[in-house]
């Protein structure tokens, strides 16, 4: 019984001490993680360059290093992100039904198998919108929670762009928490965050970098062993020979010989399984005129892939696309199950594995679960 009460902190504490540890290895070995972080605009604006312009502006004006500089501030934000996702898991109740759900290969055991997935930029938007559900419980009018986005949206593409095909996931929590009676505020205030969020992504595609400025980050950072910088690096997918259109090309590729086709949708249907039969008994309700319309939780994982397929079609790191969907599908169905704003189709909640099923099954349910997070892991890329 003890265990199970301190379950969550023992495992978030773990997997902040593993996730630190991995930080600290990659501020060594200046690694993919390192140089995607320090990207900058030494030769000009280019998109992802917001973070290296930080790092490196913060390192010179406290006079040290910048792996030291990019340790401490990935490691705060990982210990953030982590503590965040913990104060909102721990109001869950822990049954087997949700461990299954929490514990999935792509919740927070991808990045055991995928010690390459921590600390990536992702930790920031997992972070904003955390914060956001935050203020939603907190400001009394809480359209205004919508100005927080559209104030740091912009800035969070100009670190990583491809976090736009994302944004669905705010504007779903907004549609559900915000008071629909102010309707001109809100309309204007989200085709606001729209466009602000659009044109700063149109900016990164213009200004997507080329071999020049390669070069010159690559110079700023000579001071740092970077290997085979201006060649095969995070730094490099900058370059002029890096493009949408060669990522494309090599689409057929990834799907068929390297088996992304067969090998991402078998594992995702795996790993989302537990969330998706859990979510498909919730409902949620529109109004339309004087008529209610009730719909499944599953639409909101329709959105949610619609909305990053292009992910899918231009890069190589379909797992990373699929942990972090993951990850806020699985935030939203129990934020807004916590607030009542999705009901299951019966009176009784929904519980799959219940507290009244014999010790025997609960014991082998258990087995299942530790091989199902511990044994199976979904490739950051590679389709292997």
């Amino acid at each position: 019984m003890l265990l199970k009460k301190n379950f969550l902190s023992i495992f978030f504490s773990l997997v902040s001490i593993y996730a630190i540890l991995n930080i600290f290895h990659s501020s060594i070995s200046f690694d993919w993680t390192f140089q995607d972080w320090l990207i900058n605009y030494e030769g000009g604006f280019v998109r992802r360059g917001l973070s290296g312009e930080i790092i490196l502006r913060t390192s010179s004006f406290f006079d040290v290093q910048i792996q030291f500089t990019y340790f401490c501030i990935l490691s705060i934000l990982s210990l953030l992100f982590y503590l965040l996702f913990f104060d909102l898991l721990r109001k869950e109740k822990l049954n087997l039904q949700n461990l299954f759900i929490i514990l999935s290969p792509l919740s927070i055991s991808f990045i055991i198998y995928n010690f390459g997935a921590i600390g990536r930029k992702e930790v920031l938007f997992f972070i904003f919108f955390l914060v956001f559900i935050f203020l939603l419980s907190s400001f009394k009018k809480k359209e205004l929670s919508i100005l927080f986005i559209i104030f740091l949206l912009p800035f969070l593409l100009l670190i990583h762009e491809g976090l736009i095909f994302f944004i669905s996931s705010f504007l779903i929590i907004c549609f559900f928490q915000i008071d629909l009676n102010n309707k001109k505020f809100i309309l204007s205030a989200i085709l606001l965050l729209v466009l602000l969020s659009f044109i700063t992504f149109i900016l990164t595609v213009i200004f997507k970098g080329n071999s020049s400025q390669v070069e010159d980050i690559c110079m700023s950072l000579a001071n740092y062993p970077i290997n085979d910088c201006s060649g095969f690096s995070a730094i490099h997918m900058l370059s002029s020979t890096a493009t949408l259109e060669s990522e494309f090309n090599g689409l057929l590729t990834r799907v068929f010989r390297d088996k992304y086709l067969f090998y991402y949708p078998f594992f995702a249907f795996i790993s989302f399984l537990p969330l998706i039969v859990s979510s498909s008994n919730y409902y949620f309700d529109i109004n339309f005129g004087n008529k209610v319309y009730k719909f499944n939780f599953t639409i909101i994982g329709l959105i949610f892939f619609v909305n990053s397929l292009p992910l899918y079609i231009f890069t190589h790191d379909w797992g990373r696309w699929l942990h972090i969907k993951y990850i806020l599908l699985m935030i939203t169905f129990f934020y807004l199950k916590r607030v009542n704003k999705i009901y299951p189709k019966n009176s009784r909640k929904f519980e799959l594995i219940t507290d009244s099923q014999d010790n025997l099954k609960k014991i082998l349910l258990s087995i299942v679960l530790i091989f199902y997070s511990a044994g199976l892991s979904v490739s950051y890329f590679g389709g292997y």
